[in-house]
């Protein structure tokens, strides 16, 4: 029987999908996806490029907070440390304790094949979702100062869909980035390398979806029916994608 985190996970995921849909309907999404990606092509591959030691830093950052043993919090009915905090882990089956993750992906990681068709609605959207972010959290940004603030809650804002905590806190770095990109280009400039820097973890994600369900569905569904122990949900080999 589903679990309610489960229940939780198919039903954003179908909220998204049907958002989706709907927004590549509308001239406002068409007409993002091409400015996005209307600059000189040499540009965008420069921008590309430039993403990855960034990303690659958010990520062993992240990664380095949520190793961090301690301190414990009460979560439920388990204790778990700080920086792997995730309101995920209050819908968790007892005895269970699920790591924090990703909703917007959590579903669709879930269900390799519906995840496939969803990753390609989720690029599609990418730059309007990009958008959406870089008009809230960069734009009229005055210096760094207040950029910097701009980028912590701009970290701390994905932990509302289930990134843990120390996921939350390294993902400020990549507003910093996009606050520079800003400062230098504007909503455009930073909107564009915002949208590259996602695609680039989609397609990580997309990919991965897509060698499970090609290569291993039946050990791939057998791992997520068993569930994490109490002892991997406190120290997990490996953190969640942020």
């Amino acid at each position: 029987m589903p679990s309610i985190l489960d229940i939780l996970k198919m039903g954003f995921l179908g909220y998204l999908s049907y958002d989706f849909v709907q927004n590549l309907r509308t001239t406002r999404t068409r007409r993002l996806f091409k400015v996005t990606f209307g600059y000189d092509q040499r540009k965008l591959i420069l921008f590309a490029f430039e993403n990855l030691p960034i990303l690659a830093l958010v990520i062993g950052i992240g990664s380095l907070l949520y190793a961090i043993p301690g301190p414990l919090i009460p979560i439920a009915s388990f204790k778990v440390p700080l920086f792997q905090a995730s309101w995920l882990q209050f819908l968790a089956p007892p005895g269970h304790p699920e790591a924090g993750g990703n909703l917007v992906v959590a579903g669709a990681i879930k269900f390799p094949w519906i995840g496939v068709a969803f990753a390609i609605l989720l690029f599609l959207n990418l730059p309007r979702l990009a958008r959406y972010e870089e008009d809230a959290f960069r734009r009229g940004t005055k210096d760094w100062k207040d950029g910097a603030w701009r980028s912590l809650k701009f970290g701390l804002l994905h932990c509302l869909v289930g990134v843990p905590l120390g996921f939350g806190l390294a993902l400020g770095l990549g507003g910093l980035w996009f606050t520079y990109h800003y400062f230098r280009g504007g909503v455009r400039q930073s909107t564009a390398v915002h949208t590259l820097y996602n695609a680039t973890l989609l397609l990580s994600v997309a990919g991965y979806m897509a060698i499970t369900a090609v290569f291993a569905p039946h050990e791939s569904a057998t791992a997520v029916n068993a569930g994490p122990s109490p002892t991997r949900a406190t120290k997990p080999d490996r953190p969640p994608n942020p």
